[in-house]
């Protein structure tokens, strides 16, 4: 198996409309959020791009990045992050009185 390029996918004609739709509907989504994406940043200001730009230079710092990147940091630091999203999630869950856990 070599490393080249992947299938192209077929034109959506040729596919099941099952999928075709899906691809259509990931299209769709994907406009959307680069619409979002550049009214987003034409709306950002100085002080807001400096922040980000702190916390993303923090985050660099923090999981070694300076010594060529400190992997298990990294993973430590995504698992810590999933792991609060998904408490926030449960309370919030709870607060609407779904009180269901997520999986």
């Amino acid at each position: 198996m070599g490393g080249g390029l992947p299938p192209p996918v077929p034109p959506l004609l040729a596919m099941k409309p099952e999928m075709a739709a899906i691809f259509q509907g990931y299209a769709e989504a994907d406009r959307w959020i680069q619409a979002e994406r550049r009214e987003w940043l034409r709306r950002l200001n100085l002080e807001e791009a400096w922040e980000i730009f702190d916390t993303l230079y923090r985050l660099w710092e923090q999981t070694g990045g300076r010594s060529g990147g400190d992997w298990g940091a990294l993973e430590r630091r995504r698992l810590r992050d999933t792991l609060a999203l998904r408490q926030t999630m449960d309370r919030l869950a709870r607060a609407r009185g779904t009180d269901e856990p997520s999986d």
